[in-house]
């Protein structure tokens, strides 16, 4: 836990003060860690970059079909957002890659590298990864 009291530096910056170890084992390693600055403007435009892209194709489809159409468009990416298959089965997601448009465009990992094609791939038990979520277990 950070104190609300900082210590001040030579260089006249303030250093937040700890007053409890932070525990490692139930909240992570960056449980003591405080927030830090982004590193370099472009940092926050790369974060918020899909959501800034999906923002923009609801503008263009709002001024070119009307807002029905953007309604349409949130919709199928909510319901599609909430699909899956069951534990065991692999999950494209293509439904909703064909909502948000990033279906035209053949990628490495598309082909190559699937990890569901892993040799050293364990099988998944069904029953018991099914019994799981609604707590038979």
């Amino acid at each position: 836990r950070i104190l609300g009291q900082s210590m001040m530096d030579p260089t006249g910056m303030s250093l937040p003060m700890m007053d409890t170890p932070a525990d490692q084992l139930r909240n992570g390693f960056n449980a003591g860690a405080v927030p830090r600055p982004a590193a370099h403007p472009l940092e926050a435009i790369q974060k918020n970059f899909e959501q800034t892209a999906w923002m923009n194709k609801l503008g263009t489809v709002e001024r070119l079909h009307g807002s029905g159409a953007v309604l349409k468009l949130r919709t199928q990416r909510h319901v599609m957002e909430q699909f899956r298959r069951a534990p065991g089965l692999p999950s494209s997601h293509i439904g909703l890659q064909t909502v948000l448009g990033e279906d035209g465009m053949i990628e490495f990992e598309d082909i190559l590298a699937d990890p569901l094609e892993a040799p050293d791939l364990e099988p998944v038990a069904i029953r018991r990864a099914m019994q799981v979520p609604f707590g038979v277990l």
